[in-house]
């Protein structure tokens, strides 16, 4: 067949350009995201209701949709937490759910629920997570005059939003800042009491002016007319208007002569800061077929043209993440271009000759090319994960390329004529080099099966590895065939020397080779003491997510465990972030409650975050530690935390649920632990673990009312009335609301600007009997510390500590069982610990396989049982290597040092069966010394060009600096260690093992 292919030159290209061709067409309709498109198990659905405590929220909203959610398909756990005017559902479902449907499943449920929620209570929203989700940018919107921040937040929410969702590509448009216009009205209490009215009247009067007619027509003759009022309610002036009629009908008087009537602000529940100016943030969304590279400089336009139409207002774009995806689109080209410069160069130097260099040179490209037709027929996007994929399989392409090109010219010197030396010199090695891409594959393949995001980030991964395997076995044995014989068909009785530095190598190498030949089991036994030392290396080195990468950014997140509200809490965080203007270059701050429609968190109105940006990776090093003694000085009961800004790749495996999770409940759901039992919890974990209170054990100061019911039947006073006085008083009290065109204006009462107990005698309440008396008669009240949130699963309420730096959950549930049996509680124990665990031995499970699928491919390749055990003793020396290295650099075991220990095995496997493959055809003409002796040095050249290669084309990222480069330099450093160790591995080891492994009659016949 290939014969038949290589007769046919003219044909092959012809098809290889159409190839190339209809390839460039699919790259060019290829996605291009940051990450692939995965929907992560869970739905979260967050509930506002204003001026409800956190004990109504649970027990008349999230209660309820918790017990109706637990029917949902696939789903795991439920988990709510309820706090004061808002609450959140979280469903967490079996990886490999149907997320989409679950997610309509969801949103009919809430609509089925609607009669059982609160009358009045917004729907609750529905939040279906996604990779998609991470927001690719941030554009910081503020005004240059602080009074234009209503002005700003309508252009915002009808003009800016809108042009930026028609732009191509963007998918969602998330706001947070925004303030909305009320109609704020302020009775005079004096007038009122002076005409025997009451807030009440006022709020039936704008009740009554705001009826809506309705769906009403009227037929008049043959024609039919749907009725509209004309003289409907919009705004203060026509409320300052309406009529009021006086008691006993003395005379009707208008609505502003007892109360002041007026355009406002909303009460603000959250603020966003871009340096100490509130404004508002706007985060941007791509579609998931959209191209990144293409979207963000039209965004950047946008922003700039922004600028232009609205000067009155500052924009600016921060938090770009394209930047980690242009660095890893970056790292590919640069390999790409060192890979090709370096194997030239080192073919040059083994070969002297220009040719064999521009066979790699043209190849490389092709089999790219290729690939992404690939990419696109599996629907696979351009990502940092996929990208990663298609830079380990390059690396195996040069090296499949170098043994062809290398057993090409060793058939010509052998005699053969260019057509039977490029069939002949590709057919010898098929096998092996096949039998290498199907244990790589056999590697990355089965890791599509672990459970969770892991296992679905490692499917893009593995596809694209699989797609430039099966492309570059393809241009191996094809195109690089086909091209030598292009290259030299005019020049068959030239044949370039190897190069006298190849010449002095190979008699290096026997000299070597000699030395151990003759001490082969002391020789054996020192190469096997890599094992023990990669074992140990193992235990010793540190263990981490991801490397250690130069940052230039902080979150800070502050709970100021106070009862502030949120005007106090952005004075705090202002003040803050003057005082870090000094040694930063960027700041803007999220606080209290989020607008965000995509946000899973619920925050507080006392929470801040604070986002940082420095100058370098040295001032924010500096600076980081100044923070906590910052608080502890200004504000000691603040509880902060302090960690690096995370990338969009760091927080998709980022959560908020603790490693570890105790949580108390009694019989009846309701637990309230007091402090004595909170600190005998503590106290009794010291020893074993760092214990934190979870959410439902942090309290905070709040004012009890208690109300004298006898007192109130006995004045005849309403429950109802007194309960109304004090929404007025202390709340958001909404009367009604206008609506014109889809624009929402609420009609609030204004609150009491007096203390607490000042408020209490001002309110009066009238009896049936029309008399007026001071709430204070009927109501007494004290200030105490009560938990702040209420949280709760399927089980019910429940109150827990978080865990960490803990052996075995197994030593601390008889504690805690002990505890619970005491105060006549029931205890669970919960948290990412047991997931990590059930996915760790699906891992090792999942890599027997993998070991299981390599051992039978080298078995159908060698027809022996043996044999497929000599290559995989080569993976610990290789192993051994890696983590030498890495520890000498001072490095860490992590994510991107195992893709490079990853990488060595697939360089290491190939050298083994190359070098295995060829005793074994040897041996059917030599004796079993000389034919390990002469495959040693039939394989010197491409096994040690392979090495160099690899080695130098990924020596530059170690010596380069940025993010892209702190994230590939353990993936560098691990390979060029065990590249430099399996190379020797495979001209010394592997022997060995095969001389040994070898039956005494075997040897005997030499």
């Amino acid at each position: 067949m290939l014969r038949f292919l290589l007769q046919r030159p003219i044909a092959i290209t012809m098809c290889l350009i159409v190839s190339a061709a209809i390839s460039i067409v699919a790259f060019w309709q290829l996605p291009v995201s940051l990450l692939p498109a995965i929907d992560v198990p869970e739905i979260t659905i967050s509930v506002k209701s204003p001026n409800s405590s956190a004990q109504e929220i649970e027990q008349n909203i999230l209660k309820t949709i918790r017990e109706n959610m637990l029917s949902l398909n696939g789903l795991k756990a439920a988990e709510s937490i309820a706090q004061d005017e808002t609450g959140r559902v979280s469903l967490h479902f079996e990886y490999g759910t149907n997320m989409t449907l679950s997610y309509i499943e969801a949103n009919e449920k809430i609509d089925r629920l609607t009669p059982q929620l609160p009358q009045n209570l917004e729907r609750p929203i529905v939040i279906k997570s996604s990779t998609a989700d991470l927001p690719i940018v941030r554009i910081q919107v503020s005004p240059k005059n602080e009074n234009d921040i209503l002005q700003l937040s309508e252009l915002t929410s009808k003009v800016l939003k809108r042009r930026l969702e028609q732009l191509a590509g963007v998918g969602l448009v998330d706001i947070n800042g925004t303030v909305k216009r009320v109609i704020r009205i302020a009775p005079n209490y004096e007038v009122l009491k002076s005409l025997n009215l009451s807030e009440s009247t006022i709020a039936q009067t704008i009740e009554n002016a705001n009826l809506d007619l309705g769906s009403v027509s009227v037929k008049d003759g043959n024609y039919r007319y749907f009725l509209k009022l004309s003289a409907k309610v919009t705004n203060p002036e026509d409320v300052e208007n309406l009529p009021i009629l006086l008691p006993e009908e003395k005379g009707v008087i208008k609505l502003k002569n007892v109360a002041n009537i007026y355009y406002e602000a909303e009460k603000p529940l959250g603020f966003h800061l871009y340096g100490s100016q509130q404004g508002l943030v706007i985060t941007v969304h791509k579609q998931m077929q959209a191209k990144m590279p293409e979207l963000m400089p039209v965004l950047y336009k946008v922003v700039e043209q922004f600028k232009a139409d609205y000067p009155q207002f500052e924009f600016d774009v921060t938090q770009d993440q394209s930047l980690l995806l242009t660095l890893s689109i970056n790292n590919l080209s640069q390999s790409l271009l060192w890979g090709g410069l370096f194997a030239f160069a080192v073919l040059f130097l083994f070969m002297r000759g220009w040719r064999e260099p521009l066979i790699m040179g043209i190849v490389l490209p092709v089999s790219l090319l290729l690939a992404f037709s690939l990419f696109y027929a599996f629907n696979i996007s351009l990502n940092i994960i996929s990208l990663s994929g298609l830079a380990l399989g390059l690396g195996m392409l040069v090296d499949n390329s170098i043994v062809v090109i290398d057993n090409i010219m060793m058939k010509r010197k052998e005699g053969c004529d260019l057509l039977d030396s490029c069939v002949v010199g590709t057919q010898e090695v098929i096998v092996p080099l096949l039998s290498s891409a199907l244990t790589n594959m056999a590697v990355f393949i089965p890791l599509i099966y672990m459970s969770g995001i892991t296992g679905a980030l490692f499917f893009d991964q593995a596809l694209s590895i699989a797609a430039i395997l099966s492309v570059s076995i393809l241009c191996t044995f094809i195109v690089v065939p086909l091209i030598y014989i292009l290259f030299f068909k005019n020049r068959k009785s030239e044949l370039q020397a190897d190069s006298f530095f190849f010449e002095k190598m190979k008699d290096a190498y026997e000299r070597s080779f000699l030395f151990i030949w003759q001490h082969k089991k002391l020789s054996l036994l020192l190469m096997s003491m890599l094992i023990p030392i990669a074992v140990a290396l193992l235990f010793l080195l540190p263990k981490q997510g991801f490397p250690e990468i130069e940052r230039t950014e902080t979150i800070i997140e502050i709970n100021w465990n106070e009862p502030i509200d949120a005007v106090e809490n952005k004075q705090r965080t202002i003040k803050f972030i003057d005082y870090c203007t000094e040694f930063t270059k960027q700041a803007e701050a999220d606080i209290g409650h989020q607008q965000f429609l995509l946000s899973t968190e619920n925050y507080s109105v006392q929470h801040a975050l604070v986002y940082l940006a420095y100058h370098n990776a040295n001032d924010k090093i500096k600076s980081d530690p100044r923070f906590i003694e910052y608080f502890l000085t200004n504000y000691p009961l603040a509880k902060i935390k302090v960690s690096a800004a995370p990338n969009s790749f760091e927080q998709l495996f980022q959560t908020s649920r603790p490693v570890l999770e105790a949580r108390f409940r009694d019989n009846e759901k309701t637990i309230q632990l007091s402090e004595d039992q909170v600190n005998d919890l503590l106290q009794i974990t010291e020893a074993k673990a760092i214990a934190v209170k979870g959410k439902g054990l942090e309290t905070e100061t709040m004012a009890y009312i208690y109300i004298d019911f006898d007192k109130l039947k006995l004045y005849q006073l309403n429950y109802q009335d007194v309960i109304r006085q004090l929404k007025i008083a202390f709340g958001e009290y909404q009367i009604t609301d206008f609506k014109s065109f889809g624009d929402v204006t609420p009609v609030l009462f204004s609150q009491y600007n007096i203390d607490f107990e000042s408020a209490l005698r001002a309110i009066e309440i009238k009896s049936v009997s029309g008399i007026n008396y001071p709430l204070k008669d009927f109501v007494t009240y004290e200030f105490k510390d009560s938990f702040k949130n209420i949280t709760a699963d399927a089980a019910g309420v429940y109150q827990s500590i978080s865990l960490s730096n803990f052996d075995d959950p197994s030593v601390l549930e008889p504690i805690f069982t002990t505890f619970a049996k005491q105060q006549n509680l029931v205890v669970d124990l919960t948290g990412t610990w047991f997931e990590t665990k059930e996915n760790l031995s699906s891992l090792i499970l999942i890599l027997l396989v993998s070991v299981l699928l390599m051992y039978f491919i080298l078995t159908a390749e060698f027809e022996s049982l043996k044999q497929p055990f000599l290559v995989m003793l080569t993976f610990p020396l290789g192993f051994a290597g890696s983590l030498m290295l890495l520890w000498i650099s001072g490095g860490s075991l992590n994510i991107m040092s195992g893709i490079g220990m990853i990488v060595v095995l697939g360089i290491l496997d190939n050298d083994a069966i190359l070098k295995i493959d060829r005793i074994n055809k040897l041996r059917e003409t030599l004796p079993l010394e000389k034919a390990i002796k002469q495959a040693g040095l039939d394989r010197l050249k491409p096994i040690v060009m392979n090495t160099c290669t690899n080695v130098l084309a990924i020596t530059p990222i170690i010596f380069s600096s940025g993010i892209g480069a702190d994230l590939q330099r353990p993936i560098a450093i691990t390979t060029i260690g065990g590249l430099i160790v399996g190379t020797f591995t495979a001209l010394y080891f592997v022997p060995l093992l095969y001389w040994f492994s070898s039956s005494k009659k075997n040897k005997a016949l030499q």
